[in-house]
């Protein structure tokens, strides 16, 4: 069943299963320091669990994330705060979550202009997201007052026409991310213009 994950402990040499969904998980994110794991699903009372490594215990549920579950998240690098990536919702939504602390809270939501199917951090700048759809990037920002401002980005390099962005990243110490296609090429952004490019 899609519905756990089995991780191996090499220290220990020993297998552990995260039980805890009951419909298949769709994404998992790993903390920095490798202290907490981070699992949702997708469909019909979906659920996003955060366990903690050490016992490998759920340490946090978040229920009705989304309508039909998460496609994607990510935590940020200090482990307070998780964006969740909505599966198939029209318009498709993006969530932040203040989390790990004594009661997970929604921060903000908001409602994207275009499909997207992975979102991420700047790790060096955690007030900065990205998300992935299969034509473009969208930069999402925080601002003083806790919303978030979008800039779409779409690939203007010339590409096949069955060529799709895969995943993207932050490059280190910067505002630029690169992206993936399915032909192997690499696409730079700009995270600091208004377009992106």
């Amino acid at each position: 069943t899609k519905s756990y994950r089995v991780i191996y402990d090499y220290s220990t040499r020993k297998q552990v299963l995260l039980q805890g969904h009951v419909r298949p998980i769709t994404s998992i994110v790993v903390s920095k320091d490798k202290r907490y794991i981070v699992t949702a699903d997708s469909g019909d009372s979906s659920v996003v669990i955060i366990w903690d490594t050490s016992p490998y215990k759920p340490l946090e549920t978040i229920y009705d994330t989304h309508v039909e579950g998460v496609c994607s998240l990510d935590l940020s690098p200090d482990c307070t705060v998780l964006v969740t990536l909505s599966k198939n919702a029209q318009p498709q939504e993006m969530k932040v979550w203040n989390v790990l602390n004594k009661k997970t809270s929604l921060s903000f939501s908001v409602k994207l202009s275009s499909k997207q199917h992975q979102v991420a951090f700047n790790p060096d700048d955690p007030s900065v997201i990205i998300t992935t759809g299969l034509r473009g990037v969208m930069f999402h920002r925080r601002q003083d007052d806790g919303t978030f401002t979008s800039v779409s980005a779409t690939n203007e390099i010339e590409t096949k026409a069955d060529e799709f962005l895969t995943s993207s990243a932050f490059l280190p110490n910067t505002s630029s991310a690169i992206s993936g296609t399915t032909e192997g090429n690499i696409i730079l952004w700009d995270g600091r213009s208004d377009d992106g490019r």
